[in-house]
């Protein structure tokens, strides 16, 4: 049987202090070297671009132009200049 492990303060403030150095130097919080190009805008994430999460109901087009047709088939993923389907619009690019 295991036992829960009690709070520990040092390790939740080891946390905060890894949080805080990856939002320092900028680094993605999925692979964790990789330099963050992409923010999370409702929480405080950072992704590079190869990681980042794509593919979203918001960021999708109908193909044939009719915003009014609801059928799943005629709706696609909008793409970027590498074919790659485009992030959720909460995800913001952070050009430099």
């Amino acid at each position: 049987m295991k036992y829960p492990l009690p709070k520990n303060p040092f390790v939740e403030r080891l946390r905060d202090i890894l949080a805080w150095i990856h939002d320092l130097f900028g680094r993605c919080h999925f692979c964790h070297w990789r330099r963050a190009v992409w923010s999370y805008m409702p929480g405080r994430d950072s992704a590079c671009d190869e990681c980042v999460p794509r593919g979203c109901s918001c960021t999708m087009e109908p193909i044939d132009g009719d915003y009014d047709n609801i059928k799943p088939g005629s709706w696609e993923h909008q793409t970027d200049e590498k074919g790659r389907k485009i992030p959720c619009c909460e995800w913001w690019r952070d050009d430099e």
